[in-house]
Formats: structure tokens, C-alpha cells, sequence
């Protein structure tokens, strides 16, 4: 099982979110696109709102090749804890949509 890459640290929150709609800021890097991937998991849909929309098109797409339909180890690739494997669930491309924001 792999640790999260920014805390070095497994996920022990439980729960889903089904039904949620959640807007991460930053969220084609870092800790916003591990953020939106998880909570996308747990049910969310979820808003990335990225300063520019192709690099936020990009991190949807690493989301979906890691923890979508497509994804062959989507489990492998999980910073979440064994206790909070059974609340996860595939990302379904309709859960992500990206947007344009300009400070």
C-alpha cells in the first residue's frame, strides 16, 4: 500500500460522500489534485478549479488513469488505510469536471 506522497502518511478517515459536491482550488497538482482524487473516490463529485483549464484537463486524466474505470491497480496506488479501503470506490469520469478560475 502506498503512503501519500506529501504527508507520508495512510488515509484513516472513513466514510463516503455519495451525493456531495465538492470545488477543490488547485487541484491539477499536489495536494489538490490528491484531494480531488479522494474525495471523487469516496462519492464526491467533484469541481477542480485550476488556473489554467488544459493543465486541469491533465489532472483529471491522471486521476482517471490511476483511480478510474480504466485504471488496472487502482488499489496499489491508494494512500488510504485498510480500514478505509471498503468506503472507496472507482472515479466515474462524470464525477470530475474541471474549471477555469483568474485571480
Amino acid at each position: 500500500m502506498q503512503k501519500s506522497k506529501i504527508t507520508n502518511r495512510l488515509c484513516r478517515l472513513p466514510g463516503r460522500l455519495d451525493g456531495k459536491l465538492v470545488i477543490v482550488t488547485g487541484a491539477n497538482i499536489g495536494c489538490g489534485l490528491e484531494l480531488s482524487g479522494e474525495l471523487a473516490r469516496r462519492g464526491c463529485t467533484v469541481i477542480m478549479a485550476c488556473r489554467d483549464l488544459e493543465r486541469g484537463f491533465l489532472g483529471k486524466e491522471v486521476l482517471l488513469d490511476r483511480f478510474g474505470e480504466r485504471s488496472q491497480e487502482k488499489w496499489r496506488k491508494s494512500p488510504a488505510g485498510p480500514g478505509v479501503e471498503p468506503f472507496l470506490d472507482v472515479i466515474k469520469t462524470a464525477q470530475v469536471t474541471c474549471i477555469e478560475f483568474n485571480f
